[in-house]
């Protein structure tokens, strides 16, 4: 019978097409991603600490293929995100779970319009992609907004406004005062696991196999993420408020200048 780990890793083979019809380091650090968390798998029963290490690393080479996708598609302050800091990689899926969380939000207010917002394979100039799929209720229409994630807000609040709160609650759930404290101990754990301290060699005897099918999650979020971006081009409307929100907020957080 298969595991929910082995679950977890199929689900992740279906963005192979998407990753191979990338470029450059957006190519080879997501291979690498899925890499890493194949051999976390294989890793398991043998050496614990090294298979959660792996995950760990999975979830850094697809946040940096996210970054260097930013990067070549030239948004504001892409350039600013550091691909070799540890913590600037555990950041990133933060942002993704702001626009979630935002997502859930926003289906519960058009409720009466649309049912539940799908992420579906697609091709775009060629290449397979992420798009997003809105039914209309009592129809058999939908929309498909392109890109997909072009996406902007009306009203009191800006998209900043929006990614900043949600980014605060998320870490205000987790028991964090913001945002750099909460990447820094993420970021501190893969140290954790490496080296011994004045109380004795690293150890972590259970949950080990949640840990690594969760991070399995956190990385298909992440290939979800280059999938809905990376395709779609990177002509000036191309570009999503929504990520260049998450930028801006993202280098804010960490005292940094917005402009390249």
């Amino acid at each position: 019978m298969a595991s929910n780990l082995d679950g977890a890793l199929a689900s992740i083979s279906r963005h192979t097409q998407m990753i191979d019809g990338c470029n450059g380091r957006v190519k080879w650090a997501a291979k690498n991603a899925v890499f890493h968390l194949e051999m976390a798998g294989k890793l398991l029963s043998i050496d614990p600490l090294m298979s959660a290490f792996r995950a760990i690393c999975a979830e850094e080479e697809a946040a940096t293929a996210l970054i260097f996708s930013l990067k070549r598609l030239k948004y504001e302050g892409a350039g600013k995100i550091r691909f070799k800091s540890h913590q600037d990689k555990q950041a990133v899926i933060f942002f993704i779970h702001a626009m979630r969380e935002w997502v859930n939000d926003f289906k519960v207010e058009v409720s009466h319009l649309f049912s539940d917002a799908r992420l579906y394979p697609t091709e775009v100039n060629g290449r397979h992609a992420v798009g997003i799929y809105l039914p209309l209720l009592n129809t058999d229409k939908a929309v498909h907004p392109i890109p997909p994630l072009s996406l902007n807000v009306r009203g009191k609040s800006s998209w900043d406004e929006i990614i900043n709160g949600l980014v605060a609650k998320k870490c205000d759930a987790d028991g964090f005062i913001g945002l750099k404290e909460y990447v820094e101990k993420r970021a501190n754990t893969r140290n954790e696991l490496l080296y011994a301290t004045d109380k004795g060699i690293p150890a972590w005897k259970n949950g080990v196999e949640h840990f690594v099918i969760n991070q399995c999650g956190i990385v298909e979020a992440l290939l979800f993420s280059v999938g809905l971006i990376d395709p779609w081009g990177g002509k000036d409307k191309d570009r999503s408020p929504i990520v260049e929100s998450c930028i801006a907020v993202f280098l804010k957080s960490f005292r940094l200048p917005p402009k390249n």
